[in-house]
């Protein structure tokens, strides 16, 4: 039986690692492409169970809150109302919670809202990579122009009759083939359960932020829009600059151009 030198050994130990160094990176780009289609995959889910929502309260899309009739400050985000729908069925007590936390729910609970590149839980917070387009107004009930979205919040009132918010109806959204209405947000504060980054609009999304990650897949993320259909781009696709208004953009609900 013939046994092989040294040389022998190296050549093959160095082919082996030839072909590793150019298998890993595809490798890498396929398990990459597989956590953008799952996450395209959530928000398509969730695009679902928004347009249950809607039909249950006259077309409005869903908001946050800060209060729950008028009671001790809570914080009530999207996701906890979205709960009837996606099959969670949440308890009035859980809603109420700051965040959902593994005391408090299954760890895989709400796995629809988080994309498969971002942990699963930060301590025992259960991480959530989805926020709405923001939505405000100002006293006068004057729309910001940096903040031109789909979904707003209430700081009073009883949320149980939830078109009290400043949210939109769809009827109301311009063009909704053309308007986001959820984005990512992979941030370590993006809670499931907590409207913190429940809402987010372009100013928020700074190059700091960009550069750290916190859209997703490379600077590449999935939106969905309000129609229903998810599209993956870049950031600067949707909007020159981040901090450029958002008049007739993506992010705008009554855009008119």
């Amino acid at each position: 039986m013939k046994k092989f030198t040294l040389i022998e050994l190296l050549v093959v130990i160095a082919i082996i690692g030839i072909l590793a160094s150019l298998l890993l990176p595809s490798l890498s780009s396929a398990r990459g492409k597989a956590k953008s289609a799952t996450c395209k995959s959530n928000l398509k889910q969730i695009g679902t169970t928004v347009f249950m929502y809607t039909d249950d309260y006259e077309g409005y899309m869903p908001g946050g809150a800060y209060e729950w009739n008028n009671g001790p400050s809570q914080n009530i985000s999207w996701d906890d109302f979205l709960s009837d729908y996606d099959g969670r069925n949440l308890s009035n007590a859980q809603k109420l919670l700051a965040t959902l936390t593994t005391n408090d729910v299954a760890e895989n609970s709400g796995a629809i809202y988080r994309c498969p590149s971002m942990a699963q839980t930060t301590g025992s917070g259960i991480n959530r990579s989805y926020a709405m387009n923001f939505l405000a107004t100002n006293a006068e009930g004057t729309v910001w122009p940096f903040l031109r979205g789909v979904s707003g919040e209430m700081a009073k009132g009883d949320v149980s009759y939830r078109k009290n918010f400043n949210s939109r109806r769809i009827e109301g959204v311009t063009k909704p083939s053309q308007v986001i209405s959820f984005l990512e947000c992979h941030d370590e504060g993006n809670k499931l359960g907590n409207k913190k980054y429940g809402g987010v609009a372009p100013l928020f999304i700074t190059l700091e932020r960009q550069e750290a990650g916190w859209l997703g897949h490379e600077n590449s993320s999935n939106y969905l829009f309000v129609d229903g259909h998810v599209e993956f781009m870049k950031f600067a696709a949707t909007l020159p600059s981040y901090d450029a208004p958002t008049l007739n953009t993506m992010w705008d609900s009554q855009r008119s151009d």
